[in-house]
């Protein structure tokens, strides 16, 4: 098995110091004397290779939008996903054989589980809109959805089960960023982040389920989610010098 492999005068491998490659992806605008000057920047940082990438325009975009202006640095995006998933679990309650509950059809019983995610993100920068002013605004949305429903033969031996509530997930984020250029090299800012996550859990209920008996604990089963609920709001001041 190999181990170590040659890159120029480096080695690179098991034991040896760490290979810095540095990604100048397509910033070089397909221009060979700027992908010069970004390999020179990169070796002045340390960098021990630097890494390209090329795209065919013309095979990605139409010719409209490949011949359109760029007219400013401002941006607003948005995207939305949907993400669904549905099981069917088929099972006979019984006791080993040879008792004759085991070959009872009587006694079987499905689980259906279905799942469903909403994502929705929006971006918006707005660059020297205003005034030596550059302003950042973020929102993250997820919500999901886990619904459990269990089905008995028309024919069943078996109670009704207590059907459990659908357990629900939704986390919020939202950023604010916002700088003020004091000089071209020196700007304060500061930046409000706020996060909302809501959860409705069964697990959680204090009434008796399927899933969790009487003299159960909250701690017996945690579903769709890692976190409590919580609301947090935070507020940070920076100072930013470019050189």
């Amino acid at each position: 098995m190999v181990t170590a492999i040659r890159i120029g005068q480096r080695t690179v491998g098991e034991g040896q110091p760490c290979f810095v490659l540095a990604e100048g992806g397509v910033n070089h605008n397909g221009d060979p004397k700027l992908a010069e000057d970004l390999v020179r920047i990169a070796a002045d940082c340390s960098a021990d290779a630097v890494k390209f990438q090329k795209r065919t325009l013309h095979e990605l975009l139409t010719r409209a939008a490949i011949e359109r202006p760029y007219v400013n640095s401002n941006s607003l995006g948005a995207t939305y996903g949907y993400e669904a998933y549905d099981s069917l679990q088929a099972s006979r309650t019984s006791n080993p054989l040879p008792d004759p509950t085991f070959l009872d059809p009587r006694r079987d019983w499905t689980d259906s589980a279905a799942d469903r995610t909403k994502t929705f993100s929006g971006s918006m920068d707005l660059l020297k809109v205003i005034t030596r002013t550059d302003i950042k605004v973020m929102y993250d949305s997820s919500r999901g959805e886990s619904t459990y429903t269990y089905g008995l033969v028309p024919n069943t031996t078996l109670p009704a089960p207590l059907q459990l509530t659908p357990v629900t997930n939704t986390l919020q984020r939202a950023t604010v960023d916002g700088r003020y250029f004091i000089t071209k090299q020196f700007a304060v800012g500061a930046v409000y982040w706020f996060d909302k996550y809501e959860v409705s859990d069964f697990a959680l209920s204090p009434v008796a389920s399927l899933a969790q008996p009487a003299t159960g604990t909250p701690t017996l089963m945690m579903v769709g989610y890692f976190y409590a609920p919580y609301t947090a709001n935070t507020v940070m001041g920076r100072i930013t010098y470019l050189w």
